[in-house]
Formats: structure tokens, sequence, C-alpha cells
């Protein structure tokens, strides 16, 4: 039997920024970018993403060898993986200039809301499956005005907390037999795998 080693990939950080940043952008129909980018804010309305905690990891979850392979050299005969979930909490914060409360185009809580509600889509769960990342818990939005160069700003903010995981692999040496030895107790005799 000739197994195919997999290549160790931890957490694929960036396949989770671009799950989030295409919820945030998508569910909301306006601009998104991380905080703190260099290139200069973009034009009214949009929405900024910050992971402001983690990932912090939950508990361990070890999983048995999932190949043998004799063949292969000392240190890759046995395969293993682990999983560790993970949580981390993400902050959006929409900005929209010229607010008016009774109109949802210049409303920063609206376009939060319609990304609230988005995350308890059947599709956005799926996307968001297919970058290993799942909601936990969705704060409601709250509205925080804001004076930004003299002009007032409707700004919203709302915090989430999703799940993930580590996903550790190693390789290590298949130990086919073991000589136990002792004249004390007067043992010689070996001891397979098998």
């Amino acid at each position: 039997m000739t197994a195919v080693l997999p290549t160790p990939v931890p957490l694929d950080f960036e396949a989770v920024q671009n799950a989030l940043h295409s919820w945030a952008s998508t569910s909301t129909g306006i601009q998104a970018i991380w905080a703190y980018q260099s290139a200069p804010r973009p034009d009214y309305p949009y929405i900024t993403l910050e992971i402001t905690a983690g990932p912090n990891q939950l508990a361990h979850k070890w999983q048995d060898p999932h190949t043998f392979d004799d063949t292969l050299p000392d240190g890759e005969q046995l395969y293993f993986e682990a999983s560790v979930p993970c949580e981390f909490t993400l902050d959006l914060q929409a900005f929209v200039l010229r607010p008016d409360s009774r109109n949802p185009v210049y409303n920063a809580q609206q376009y939060l809301l319609r990304a609230m509600a988005d995350l308890q889509t059947t599709s956005r769960r799926a996307a968001l499956k297919a970058a290993d990342v799942a909601l936990i818990s969705v704060a409601p939005p709250q509205n925080v005005p804001v004076i930004i160069e003299d002009s007032i700003v409707s700004r919203a903010i709302m915090s989430t907390r999703f799940t993930s995981s580590f996903n550790i692999t190693w390789y290590d040496t298949y130990i086919e037999s073991v000589r136990l030895f002792s004249d004390d107790f007067d043992i010689d005799t070996i001891v397979d795998g098998s």
C-alpha cells in the first residue's frame, strides 16, 4: 500500500478572512474593508471588519492515525491529525454620511441588520462552512454616531463570534518490535506490533 501524504495545513486564515469579507460586502451591498488598512478610507457608505479577539483554543480533539505505510522512510510511516477547535470575535462597523434614521440608505444600523439577517440563511452558512467557519453568536447592531472631519456620521457596531479549527498534521515512525531485557527479572523477549 502506498499512501499519498497530505500537506500539513493549520488554519487557512486567508480563506477565513475572505469568507467573512465576502459575507460583509455582499450581504450589505456596500464596500467592506479590513480595519487599519494603509489605504485611505473609501467613500461612504462602507463597513470595516476587525478580528478583535482570538483565535482562542477551545479544546483538544485528537484523531487516530489516518494512514500507515511501512514502505515509506522512517519518520513518514504514520500520518496523524489533530483538529483543535477555536473561536474568534469579529467586529463590524458601518459608516454612513448624512445620517437619516428614517431612511435605510442613510442609517448604518440598517446595513448591519442586513448582515445579521444574512447569517441565518442556508446559503451563507454553507459558504462559511466551505471556509471552515461557523457562527456561534451575533449581538444586535448598536447605533454609535460619530463626528468625522466636521460631519456627523451614522456609525453602527456589531460584534460576532465564529468558530473554526486548527488542523495540525504530523508524521512519525512505526515501531515494529521492541526487545525487553532484564537480568534482575529474568526477562528477554521480543514484543512486536502485530
